[in-house]
């Protein structure tokens, strides 16, 4: 990371890279996941799951030259992947154009959001019950919510009651997980991810209150900034990730371009 980082992007940086870090050994092997650091950025790479934008990225990009930029290129070809770069507003002009010379081409955008306490709007009544994930739960939610590949429940399930994070659980009243979220603290900050909610249960709550516990935990570890990001509002989509955030009290800060590299998937 850069000695002085945006904390924006670097408490997502951190939270991603530990994500990576957690990965079993079975799964790093099934799954071909990899991580690398180039000068300022995180490089990650899954190579079971090449058009997700979120699994082959790299992140802090923001200062790159093009020698660097060759050596995460070379990086991710001796993998056989393929991966898109993030590109925040202070480096667009520059980074942006670098990148489209070597072929790059844009795909969706991040919004990113930071948590400012005095736009909290109260959750919510629900009948859901939020409380701490047991192990063997949360993986399994997340997965299913997401539609990810099911050999990556092992995966998100190893951050339960690992260091830095707080993996909750929103459980029906027959005490079933039904929705999931998790907190990363570090250095630089909380970053909110991996919120799911099963099918059945949607437009009950569950994220509302599942943002509502994060933050409180967040607040109580001294976490700032504390963000979050979704994908930029599409027209005719209904937002429900969009209005969630924006009433546990985020703002919109920026949008994160992606531009991806020759041969990523649409």
């Amino acid at each position: 990371m850069r000695a002085n980082p945006d904390r924006r992007e670097a408490a997502e940086t951190r939270a991603v890279a530990d994500l990576f870090a957690a990965a079993p050994g079975a799964v790093v092997t099934d799954m071909g996941i990899g991580s690398s650091v180039v000068a300022t950025a995180t490089c990650l790479s899954t190579l079971a799951a090449p058009g997700s934008r979120e699994l082959n990225q790299v992140h802090e990009a923001t200062g790159l030259d093009d020698a660097q930029l060759d050596a995460i290129d070379a990086w991710y070809a001796s993998r056989g992947g393929t991966y898109v770069v993030g590109v925040v507003p202070e480096d667009r002009d520059r980074l942006g154009p670098m990148l489209t010379r070597r072929g790059f081409t844009p795909t969706r955008a991040w919004t990113k959001f930071v948590h400012d306490p005095s736009l909290e709007e109260p959750a919510p009544a629900t009948d859901l019950t939020i409380d701490a994930a047991r192990p063997g739960e949360f993986g399994a939610v997340v997965v299913a919510g997401y539609g990810m590949p099911e050999r990556m429940r092992d995966w998100i399930d190893a951050l339960v009651g690992r260091p830095g994070w707080t993996c909750l659980i929103a459980r029906d009243e027959t005490g079933a997980a039904v929705g999931a979220g998790a907190l990363h603290v570090g250095p630089d900050g909380g970053w909110l991810g991996l919120a799911a909610t099963l099918p059945a249960a949607r437009g009950r709550g569950a994220q509302r209150g599942l943002l509502s516990a994060r933050l409180a935990v967040g607040r109580a570890a001294g976490a700032d900034p504390i963000v979050t990001e979704t994908g930029v509002a599409v027209p005719g989509s209904p937002q429900q990730s969009h209005r969630n955030i924006e009433r546990a009290g985020f703002r919109a800060a920026y949008v994160r371009e992606h531009l991806a590299a020759p041969g990523f998937p649409a």
